[in-house]
């Protein structure tokens, strides 16, 4: 169930409208491991130079194309093989369940083209620059081995590092893994690593954003949460020879650690970045989109007090606006920062010891006040908070995270609900991830206090954002550990 949920949500974040149809991918039929031979991998795929740039790859070798790990004898096995230290068909997987094999694809629907011809884009998707940097490995044609395809999507080598150094030790078997490492392989079993290489599309960097005039142009909304997106995507087996080998990390440090390492980055790009500003206005993405995009016509009376519902509406209006502890300070009708983030961190001090909860709260609250004053007293707000995540992550990296541990963050989420911390969709989306990792941690643990039940109706009350109503959410996650 939670691994089905997971999914759901992750496809809800990442696809949205942007459905494609594929026919299978043709599996490689070389059934022998790839002879790495720089001579016979210098001349690089064809492609058009204009539309290259500094896409981001875990180090600057030669990147040899998914095909290098396609075959049949390494990871494009039609079937799990039952005598092998590795199941083999980590590739077979991926290209079918995983959006990152599809993402290319997706360049070449009807809703991208429609997106590029709304931003004015000189060139089709499949060709622009902007779209390939996180739909594909969008390397530099120096960097592209014989065998390199575009059309693979985010292969293989996006997030394992180009291959021309380690592959053939690798295919060998009779190297460790830290040599493997050593040879150039991204350690992407490292949870501040992968958070580090994820977030450079899912939340952005100096070069790829998602700006709003992006989103304007049709593009879902971005969201990231590090657990449940490697769950989600997870072509391979942690088994005995896994864990003796590479790090295993539990859902909720992998959670913590992505949530504390997005939020610094999303501050990082804000503070430091080319994004912040469009002329007069801010730069839209960084704030929360229900602040605007909300329904203006909801019954409700000026006291507050909704209106009855229409025949056969069975939910609660969704008031426009509901006074909310962290935000109190700007009231309605202001366009208020996305501090989505920033909430989870504040969770996550309070496990440290809660007056470093109650410090990044204190933080968000003279954030969200700084935002109607000047750029520079939200420059230096963010500052603050940062420097109290860097903190926190500190000291939370190598944490062990107990059943004690897992029940007080629980704890604390429903405590934090009550104070309307969830009250955009952005926040309960990234709360509901937030009780997914903390929930399979404690199932690890023999804990199952989290029912399915509860977790239905947490689920159910965040599965549409269109539809998104803040007082059923907090209902729903107040059920949680109820039978």
């Amino acid at each position: 169930m939670g691994f089905c949920m997971r999914y759901f949500l992750t496809l809800l974040i990442i696809s949205s409208s942007l459905s494609i149809g594929l026919p299978d991918m043709a599996l490689s039929n070389d059934d022998t491991p790839v002879a790495i031979n720089p001579a016979a991998t210098e001349a690089p795929a064809a492609s058009d130079s204009s539309t290259m740039g500094k896409a981001a790859s875990p180090q600057d070798d030669l990147h040899l194309g998914v095909a290098s790990c396609a075959g049949s004898n390494c990871h494009g096995a039609a079937r799990p093989y039952q005598n092998s230290s590795v199941v083999q068909n980590e590739y077979t997987i991926w290209n079918r369940e995983d959006p990152h094999a599809k993402a290319y694809a997706i360049l070449l629907n009807d809703r991208s083209k429609r997106i590029a011809r709304n931003l004015g884009l000189p060139k089709p998707p499949e060709a622009s620059k902007i779209c390939l940097d996180c739909h594909t490995d969008n390397v530099p044609v120096s960097l592209r081995g014989k065998r390199f395809d575009i059309n693979d999507g985010v292969g293989c080598e996006a997030c394992h590092g180009g291959g021309n150094r380690y592959l053939g030790p690798h295919v060998s078997g009779e190297v460790t893994h830290q040599q493997n490492l050593d040879f150039g392989l991204y350690p992407t079993e490292k949870p501040l690593e992968r958070a580090q290489l994820c977030i450079k599309c899912h939340v952005g960097d100096q070069d790829r954003f998602a700006i709003h005039k992006i989103m304007g142009a049709g593009h879902p909304r971005i969201s990231f949460e590090l657990d449940t997106f490697t769950e989600v995507h997870k072509h391979y087996v942690i088994d005995a020879d896994y864990q003796k080998r590479k790090v295993v990390s539990s859902h909720a440090n992998t959670w913590a650690i992505g949530q504390i390492e997005a939020a610094r980055r999303f501050i990082d790009l804000y503070n430091n970045g080319k994004h912040s500003h469009r002329g007069l206005m801010p730069e839209l993405s960084f704030y929360d989109c229900e602040a605007c995009h909300h329904q203006t016509d909801v019954p409700s009376d000026p006291m507050r007090e909704t209106r009855p519902l229409p025949p056969g509406d069975s939910a609660p209006a969704k008031l426009l606006w509901e006074p909310r502890a962290l935000s109190l300070s700007i009231g309605p009708g202001v366009v208020r920062f996305n501090d989505s983030g920033f909430v989870m961190t504040a969770i996550l001090g309070d496990l440290l010891d809660h007056e470093h909860g109650e410090q990044i709260r204190s933080a968000i609250i003279a954030m969200h006040k700084a935002s109607q004053s000047d750029p520079q007293s939200l420059h230096q707000a963010l500052k603050n908070i940062d420097h109290l995540l860097e903190s926190l992550q500190r000291e939370l990296t190598q944490h062990t995270y107990t059943v004690a541990d897992c029940r007080e963050l629980l704890s604390d989420i429903i405590s934090r609900s009550r104070q309307n911390d969830f009250y955009s969709y952005a926040a309960a989306e990234q709360a509901v991830m937030a009780v997914e990792a903390i929930r399979a941690t404690l199932k690890q643990q023999g804990d199952s206090s989290v029912t399915d039940h509860s977790m239905d109706a947490l689920r159910k009350a965040t599965q549409n954002p269109d539809a998104f109503h803040p007082s059923l959410f907090r209902s729903a996650i107040g059920t949680l550990g109820s039978p």
